[in-house]
């Protein structure tokens, strides 16, 4: 599942928290004329696959909050 947020790396240390683990690490991408995205993957504590991304800090799609 791939969640758009507004702040990855909190959503990140909040599911840790919780029992998730991390699949990687977050990332930093430009994309020319688009912006700029942060993602990561990682499990939640059922062993679920997600997926967390933000874009510029701005939302595209009613990010979800920490």
């Amino acid at each position: 599942m791939a969640f758009e947020v507004s702040d990855v790396e909190a959503v990140r240390s909040r599911i840790l928290e919780c029992g998730g683990q991390d699949l990687g690490v977050p990332v930093v991408h430009p994309l020319p004329g688009h912006g700029t995205i942060t993602f990561t993957y990682m499990t939640d504590p059922e062993g679920n696959i997600l997926e967390l991304q933000s874009w510029d800090g701005v939302s595209r799609y009613g990010a979800l909050d920490s």
